[in-house]
This record gives structure tokens, C-alpha cells and sequence, in this order.
């Protein structure tokens, strides 16, 4: 029986649009989004303008990017957290900043191979054994891979994902954010293909 682990999901939606700090920065898209190597001294920083004014999620993603508000990170600090956690201004469109600030990219610094792939079931994009996966009808993760992490992407596989302790961390300090567990996660329709 697999540990729980919970794949993060979007408490809602954000329209938004980016600003960069100045003219001949780094195009945001151009970031590795994980890797091992650190962005704080290349990252550029960001204006984030929310087409409306909301209530804020602790959680958001600006493309590939995950967003998180300054309760998720210092609830994320007693653990075991590979990323650097880089400033993002967020604004509502008359300028003032957007509650639950300031807010931070989440650029994590490792991706693990965690995914037991003959535990699982899924279709990857090729028959590549690097190949991120497309479809998944069920996920099983290797625990001795994942370690102590609380927060980490699998190889393959680009979503984010809490432990459990985290996530009760997470609910514990209010973070308005939505999770999936593990043994709940599908993705692109697989489950009705296999069924």
C-alpha cells in the first residue's frame, strides 16, 4: 500500500497578464521551469496583473509555473523543500496588490523518478523511456524514491505533488488550494479507454 500523496490542483482560476521588469529580460516561458540549477540571480522580476479583482489562491499557475502565496511557503519551510522560492509581484488591475501577498514562483530544483511504472497504468507521448506520460488511469509512487520530500514532480510526469504531512500543513495554516490524492489522479481519459 502506497504512502498518500496528494497532486495539487488549481483552487481557481486566475486570468491574468505578465509584466517584465525591464526591456531585455528573460521571456518568462524561456525558464527552465525545474532543473538543478538556480534562478535567483537570472530570474527577472515579474509583475503578475489578475484581470479582476478575486479572492486569491494560495496555489496558481501562470503556464507551466506554479505561484504560491507567502502562507504556502512558511508553511512549507519545516519540511523538506527542494526549490527556491522566487518574488513575484501580483496585482489587481487598479494597481494595488492582490491579498495574500507577496507571492513566489515555486522553481523546484529536482524532478525525482518516483513513478512505479509497473505498478502504474498509463500511455506516454512515445515509446521514449524518458517520454512525459499522456494518459494515466492510475498512478503508484516508489516511497524509497520520494524519500522525506513533501513537495515534488515526478520525472515524466509535470504536476506538483504534497505528502501528506504537508498537505495537512497546508489545510492546518488555511491555504486555500485543492489536492487529489494519489490513488484518485487520471489524466486524459484513460479510465474510460482501459475501463
Amino acid at each position: 500500500m502506497s504512502a498518500p500523496f496528494h497532486k495539487f490542483g488549481i483552487a481557481e482560476e486566475v486570468p491574468h497578464r505578465i509584466y517584465h521588469r525591464a526591456e531585455g529580460d528573460r521571456d518568462w516561458e524561456a525558464f527552465d521551469i525545474d532543473g538543478p540549477h538556480p534562478l535567483a540571480a537570472v530570474f527577472p522580476l515579474l509583475t503578475i496583473e489578475c484581470h479582476r479583482k478575486q479572492q486569491m489562491a494560495d496555489l496558481f499557475k501562470s503556464g507551466s509555473k506554479a505561484i504560491v502565496s507567502e502562507r504556502f511557503r512558511r508553511a512549507c519551510e519545516p519540511f523538506r523543500v527542494t526549490a527556491e522560492f522566487l518574488p513575484i509581484k501580483v496585482i489587481v488591475p487598479s494597481g494595488e496588490p492582490a491579498n495574500g501577498g507577496p507571492y513566489w514562483f515555486v522553481h523546484l530544483l529536482e524532478r525525482i523518478d518516483c513513478i512505479d511504472y509497473n505498478a502504474s497504468v498509463f500511455e506516454a507521448w512515445s515509446e521514449r523511456a524518458d517520454s512525459e506520460l499522456r494518459r494515466i488511469s492510475k498512478l503508484v509512487f516508489r516511497e524509497d524514491a520520494i524519500g522525506e520530500r513533501a513537495l515534488f514532480k515526478p520525472k515524466r510526469y509535470s504536476q506538483l505533488f504534497a505528502s501528506q504531512q504537508l498537505h495537512d500543513s497546508l489545510l492546518k495554516a488555511g491555504c486555500l488550494v485543492s489536492f487529489t490524492p494519489t490513488d484518485k489522479v487520471t489524466l486524459g481519459g484513460l479510465r474510460e479507454r482501459i475501463g
